[in-house]
């Protein structure tokens, strides 16, 4: 994973994308960022090259980047709507159930 975008459907019509980019600026302006939130977004630049997003664009998106990403996989062995087993590409296999 490298980069990602959070948007709104292609299909949306225009008054509920302008609905959307109200909702997530004013979630982005009303966001109190932590000393915790600093130091997690400072480790994250250093260690995976991540850029945070820096807004919402004026039609909806919202997106990251990555310049050095994780290396690695998951496969999943078997997966329900209670249970899913998978293994890493290291070998460690991670069982997590989902309670009621």
């Amino acid at each position: 994973l490298e980069r990602g975008e959070l948007k709104p459907m292609a299909d949306t019509d225009d008054a509920m994308r302008r609905q959307w980019v109200d909702v997530v600026r004013s979630a982005q302006a009303q966001k109190k960022v932590t000393f915790g939130d600093r130091f997690k977004n400072l480790a994250m630049k250093l260690m995976m090259g991540l850029n945070m997003p820096s807004g919402v664009e004026d039609d909806g998106t919202v997106s990251f980047e990555m310049t050095r990403p994780p290396h690695g996989h998951t496969d999943i062995l078997y997966i329900d709507d209670k249970l899913r087993v998978t293994r890493g590409n290291r070998g460690s296999v991670v069982v997590v159930t989902r309670d009621k």
